[in-house]
């Protein structure tokens, strides 16, 4: 009995789950031990009862109904711990999908950051009018990248902030720091991209070719 109101607490359906994907995966293996532990006593919850049963039959002593009464509270709890552990489990699933989902996100994203990055830093801007407007088509496309990569952000952070609602306290760090490097490192990259530049003059980001003498 000690050992189910112990557990209850740990079952809380109000308990975050929430975080990143090492954290909840840490999460689900302590869980799965949990469980392992249950499955253990499961044997001997049926073996208490059948004792109890053989005991109070055609009786109606104080004794037997002491007994009844402490093995219906025995099967409420234990069911009750039962119900609570299949819960926890599809709840951290769901938070492992969750986070999986936000890790994936932020990764691709990052990456895509990077080759924009290298494509802004390392572009030449050329002198031939041909190959000038060539390059401008490219900026332009390029800058159509950032737009969304913009909006893919917006998803990082809008998932971040739902996962947040519901996170464990030892993962919030880590996912506000995520969001926080996501955000920032889209602001350099977006810094380096071209402003709308007038009278011909070189977009700021690029290098001027060589000069031909």
């Amino acid at each position: 009995m000690d050992w189910l109101y112990r557990a209850e607490p740990q079952l809380c359906e109000e308990a975050p789950v929430g975080g990143d994907r090492d954290l909840v995966s840490d999460l689900m293996d302590k869980h799965k031990v949990f469980q392992k532990e249950l499955g253990k006593r499961a044997s001997c919850i049926k073996m208490l009862k059948r004792s109890v049963r053989d005991l109070t039959r055609g009786s109606s002593s104080a004794d037997s109904q002491w007994l009844q009464k402490q093995m219906e509270e025995l099967s409420t709890r234990w069911d009750l711990v039962c119900k609570l552990s299949v819960s926890k489990q599809a709840r951290l699933e769901a938070a492992l999908r969750q986070a999986e989902e936000f890790h994936t996100l932020v990764q691709a994203f990052l990456g895509r950051l990077c080759e924009s990055e290298k494509a802004l830093k390392y572009g030449v801007f050329p002198e031939e009018e041909a190959a000038v407007q060539e390059c401008q088509s490219q900026l332009q496309e390029l800058m159509k990248t950032l737009q969304c990569q913009q909006l893919e952000l917006e998803c990082i952070a809008s998932l971040g902030e739902e996962i947040l609602a519901a996170c464990h306290p030892d993962a919030i760090i880590t996912i506000k720091s995520w969001i926080t490097v996501a955000r920032s490192r889209f602001q350099e990259v977006r810094a380096r991209g071209p402003e709308p530049a007038a009278g011909g003059a070189r977009p700021p980001g690029l290098s001027r070719g060589p000069e031909t003498r």
